[in-house]
C-alpha cells in the first residue's frame, strides 16, 4: 500500500509539473500572437471589386393560413366638411307616393336623427358621442328602427356638401334610387323616388304595340347617331359635363369630365349601344373609370330623340336626362 500511495504521489507531481510547463509556454509562444490579431487594423481592399449576391429562392410554405388585410387596418375617419349618413327605408301603408326613412347624419361636430315623408323631412338634434364617431349614425338608426331588409351607411364628403348648399346635385345621385338633399340646418338627407319611377321603367314587348314600338325604335337608331352633350336643361348642367357619340356601327364613346366647360376629363368608356322597346342599353366594352366596369350594362328609358334634343329617364336612379345635339360642352363661363 505505501507503494502504490509514492507511485500515486510521483504521478500527481509530475502532472502537475507538466501543467506549469504548458501554462509558461503559452503565455510566451501563443497567446502574444493571438492578442496581436484581435487588435484594429484596416483590411488591405486594394484592387478589389463590387460582387453581387446571388437572389435567395424563397421556401415554398404548404400554410394555408389567411388574412384579409394586407397589413394595419384601415382607418374610418369622418370625411372634414362631410359626414356619415345611415338610412333605413320604412315599411308604409301603400298609399303614399314615395318611400318613408329613418336616417341619421353625423359630422365632425353635430348628430342628427331625419324622418322623411313624401317630400318633407323632419329632423332633430341629438347628443354628440364621445367615443367611435363614426360609427354613431348607423347606431342611431338601428338603435332607433332596429335592422331593416333596406338599410345603408355611406360617407358624404365635403365636396358634397358644399354642392347641396349651392343648389346642385351631386354625383352620388346616379348610384341611388333617390337624391341627396341638404336642409337649412346643413343636415344632408336622402329623398328616395316616387314609386311611379318603377313602373314608368318596366317597359316590356308585352304592353306596347310591337309594330309601333319597332316603328319608333328605327326612328331613335336614326335620330341617336352623332354627338351629344348635358342640355342647359339638365340639373348637372355647369358644373360636370360630358360628350358622348354614337355611331352608326352600333359603338358608343364617352368621355366624362369634371367641370362644366369639358377641360378637366376623368373618365373614357366604350360601349356598344342598342335601342329596344324605346329603351336605351349601353354595355361597356373599355373603361379607365373605376365606378364604371367592363361588362356594365347602363340602361335609360327614352321619352324623345329628335333633330336636336334627347331626354332619358334613368332606369337606375329615375332622373330625367336632357342632352342636346353637339361635339361641344356649352356651358362657358
Amino acid at each position: 500500500m505505501l507503494k502504490k500511495f509514492f507511485h500515486g504521489l510521483i504521478f500527481g507531481a509530475g502532472a502537475g509539473i507538466a501543467f506549469i510547463a504548458i501554462l509558461l509556454v503559452s503565455l510566451i509562444y501563443v497567446i502574444p500572437p493571438a492578442l496581436d490579431k484581435m487588435t484594429n487594423k484596416s483590411p488591405d481592399m486594394s484592387g478589389a471589386k463590387e460582387a453581387i449576391a446571388l437572389p435567395v429562392k424563397p421556401i415554398k410554405s404548404q400554410s394555408r393560413g389567411y388574412t384579409l388585410h394586407k397589413g394595419g387596418e384601415i382607418e374610418r375617419k369622418i370625411p372634414p366638411g362631410g359626414g356619415m349618413l345611415s338610412i333605413s327605408v320604412l315599411e308604409d301603408d301603400g298609399k303614399q307616393e314615395r318611400p318613408s326613412t329613418f336616417q341619421a347624419w353625423v359630422t365632425e361636430s353635430e348628430a342628427y336623427i331625419i324622418n322623411t315623408k313624401e317630400d318633407t323631412p323632419t329632423i332633430k338634434n341629438v347628443t354628440y358621442p364621445k367615443t367611435k364617431v363614426v360609427d354613431y349614425a348607423n347606431k342611431l338608426v338601428s338603435d332607433n328602427v332596429g335592422f331593416k331588409e333596406q338599410n345603408m351607411t355611406i360617407s358624404i364628403t365635403g365636396v358634397d356638401v358644399r354642392l347641396l348648399k349651392n343648389g346642385l346635385t351631386t354625383k352620388l345621385d346616379k348610384f341611388y334610387n333617390g337624391k341627396f338633399r341638404i336642409t337649412e340646418e346643413d343636415v344632408v338627407f336622402f329623398l328616395p323616388n316616387k314609386y311611379i319611377h318603377n313602373e314608368e321603367l318596366s317597359i316590356t314587348g308585352q304592353n306596347i304595340d310591337p309594330k309601333l314600338s319597332l316603328e319608333t325604335d328605327k326612328k331613335y337608331q336614326k335620330n341617336i347617331v352623332g354627338f351629344w352633350v348635358d342640355s342647359p336643361k339638365d340639373e348637372s348642367f355647369g358644373y360636370l359635363g360630358h360628350i358622348t357619340e354614337y355611331l352608326k356601327d352600333g359603338s358608343v364613346h364617352f368621355r366624362g369630365y369634371l367641370d362644366g366647360e369639358c377641360t378637366i376629363q376623368d373618365a373614357e368608356i366604350f360601349g356598344e349601344w342598342k335601342i329596344i322597346n324605346s329603351n336605351l342599353i349601353i354595355t361597356v366594352t373599355k373603361s379607365d373609370n373605376q365606378n364604371i366596369s367592363i361588362g356594365e350594362v347602363i340602361t335609360d328609358n327614352i321619352i324623345d330623340i329628335n333633330s336636336d334634343e334627347m331626354i332619358l329617364i334613368s332606369a337606375e336612379s329615375g332622373t330625367k336626362q336632357f342632352r342636346q345635339r353637339s361635339d361641344k360642352c356649352l356651358y362657358s363661363r
